[in-house]
């Protein structure tokens, strides 16, 4: 599963990677088997909501 976490852009990296291991680790605990590709974006960046699809 690829999760995109979007932070404040003014959040440190490590406070934004904290977050991001919270969410995996819920996942996780919900899903045990799941692998999870985890990506931390700026939450007010437009890049952000664009699909992937659209590079």
């Amino acid at each position: 599963m690829d999760v995109h976490v979007l932070v404040p852009g003014t959040w440190s990296v490590y406070r934004g990677h904290d977050l991001t291991e919270d969410v995996i680790d819920a996942l996780v605990e919900v899903v045990p088997d799941i692998r999870v590709s985890a990506h931390l974006e700026p939450i007010d960046d437009p890049r952000s909501y664009a699909d992937e699809d659209d590079y």
